[in-house]
């Protein structure tokens, strides 16, 4: 099934052909099925629009990751945005003088920083 976009809002910039392909081509190139096992083996459940705890399907899983990559076009007033949720990590790097415009997808079962450091 091709990739559909997901709306922005009327505010949001205009979405170019070369960023929905690029969207298209990592959501087509992401292994959801792993994240499924993983999910299902670790008994990892979001809540469903009625509320029922449960495992996502593989087609619940594209479609929260393509609306966050989605969400990573909103604006352009910092190198790079990250969008997450319920354990999947949506990029977007701005195109530079070395290198192009990025996407990047990626789902994360544990992390840490310094931020509260002390």
């Amino acid at each position: 099934m091709p990739f559909q976009p997901v709306p922005l809002p009327p505010t949001a910039m205009q979405i170019s052909s070369e960023q929905i392909n690029k969207i298209e081509y990592v959501i087509s190139h992401f292994s959801f099925e792993k994240i499924h096992l993983a999910m299902i083996t670790l008994d990892w459940v979001w809540v469903s629009e009625n509320g029922e705890l449960k495992v996502p399907s593989v087609a619940e899983l594209k479609a929260k990751a393509a609306y966050l990559l989605m969400q990573t076009l909103k604006n352009n007033s910092e190198e790079q945005y990250t969008y997450s949720s319920g354990g999947i990590t949506a990029k977007r790097f701005l195109k530079t003088d070395e290198s192009p415009e990025l996407f990047e997808l990626s789902f994360v079962l544990t992390s840490c920083d310094s931020e509260f450091y002390q």
